[in-house]
C-alpha cells in the first residue's frame, strides 16, 4: 500500500496551470497563426508575391525591423552601462544600485556593497504594511 505522502506532487497545481497556459497559447497564438497559413494556402503564387511586396507590407516591414533595431541598440547601451564592473567610479555607475542585478562574481571587491544595495528582501521589508503602519 502506497504511503499518503506518495500522492503529493512536487508542484501542486501544475496540471491546472499547464492547461490554462496551453489554452491561452492556443487561443492567442496558434489559432491566428493557423488562419494565416490557411489564407496563404488559398492564394496563387503571383497573388502572394503581390501582397508581400505591396507598399503597405514593405512599410510595415521597415517599421517592425527598424523599431527592433533601435530597441536592441538601446538595450545594448544601457545593458553595458549597468553590467560593466569597471565603471564603479563613474557617474552612471550609480544606476547599478537601483537594479536587482547583483554582480558579486564579476566584481569581488565590491560584492558586499552590491549585495547591500541590491538586497530586494530588505527593500520589501521596508515597504511592508506593518512597517508603514508603525510609522504612522
Amino acid at each position: 500500500m502506497p504511503s499518503p505522502s506518495a500522492n503529493r506532487r512536487v508542484l501542486p497545481g501544475f496540471r491546472l496551470t499547464l492547461a490554462f497556459t496551453l489554452a491561452y497559447l492556443l487561443a492567442i497564438v496558434l489559432i491566428p497563426l493557423s488562419s494565416l497559413f490557411t489564407k496563404t494556402a488559398t492564394l496563387t503564387w503571383a497573388e502572394f508575391v503581390a501582397k508581400v511586396t505591396s507598399a503597405r507590407a514593405l512599410s510595415a516591414y521597415e517599421l517592425t525591423f527598424g523599431a527592433a533595431l533601435v530597441g536592441a541598440l538601446v538595450n545594448a547601451c544601457f545593458g553595458s552601462i549597468v553590467r560593466d564592473p569597471r565603471r564603479v567610479g563613474q557617474p552612471l555607475a550609480r544606476i547599478r544600485s537601483f537594479t536587482l542585478v547583483g554582480t558579486p562574481s564579476t566584481n569581488p571587491a565590491g560584492s558586499s556593497r552590491c549585495q547591500r544595495t541590491c538586497d530586494w528582501r530588505a527593500a520589501c521589508r521596508a515597504l511592508s504594511p506593518s512597517t508603514t503602519q508603525k510609522a504612522l
